[in-house]
């Protein structure tokens, strides 16, 4: 009767260690499928960040030429000013000559 008992507590052992492999088994699949879960989100997120990087780095480039054109049209204006004066300068200059031969 000890041994019908010791083989019903292996036989359980048996039972309990198999079902501590099935669980440990379904805890391995499940911390794998987290691992290429978490691992696929941050390859997303990733992708994610270098897209908004490189539209970043695009809008920096825009704003560096539209400040290089505003920049030229600055320049441009202040020549036209210089050359708008330098004509009145000659004006006056003429009217001046005129007004002393009347």
């Amino acid at each position: 009767e000890q041994t019908e008992q010791q083989l019903q507590d292996v036989s359980q052992q048996k039972k309990q260690t198999e079902q501590q492999l099935h669980d440990v088994s379904q805890q391995k699949e499940q911390t794998e499928q987290q691992l290429r879960d978490v691992k696929e989100q941050g390859e997303k997120q990733l992708l994610e960040m270098r897209h908004f990087l490189k539209k970043t780095e695009q809008q920096l480039h825009d704003m560096s030429q539209q400040k290089e054109q505003i920049e030229q049209q600055l320049q441009d204006v202040r020549q036209q000013k210089a050359d708008m004066k330098e004509q009145i300068d000659v004006y006056e200059k003429r009217l001046q000559a005129t007004e002393s031969m009347l």
